[in-house]
């Protein structure tokens, strides 16, 4: 099982940094963490969010890429899937949009 490595965070230029760093370990299966992150994050933030998605299986990256396009404060989203959504969405000929 992998886990991000906290000490690469804590660098002694850490408190320096012009950008403030916030980390939070989401599930974004659930729809209450999607709305607490809503309430949480992207409504108390004074500026642009920035969402790094990591090891995403499957359509997660569609949830990532849906609450990049659902807050208007996400100036940017990286995403690090493990896998990609299964053949059948292809079959399907879904069309998948980033952005508006």
């Amino acid at each position: 099982k992998h886990q991000i490595n906290w000490e690469h965070l804590d660098d002694p230029y850490f408190d320096t940094w012009p950008i403030p760093l916030c980390t939070s370990k989401q599930d974004i299966k659930k729809g209450k963490t999607i709305r607490d992150m809503q309430r949480v994050i992207f409504d108390r933030a004074n500026g642009p969010v920035l969402v790094l998605a990591v090891h995403l299986c499957g359509t997660l990256s569609l949830r990532a890429i849906s609450l990049f396009n659902e807050n208007p404060k996400t100036a940017l989203i990286v995403l690090k899937p493990c896998c990609l959504p299964h053949i059948v969405h292809a079959k399907r000929k879904e069309v998948f949009t980033v952005g508006s």
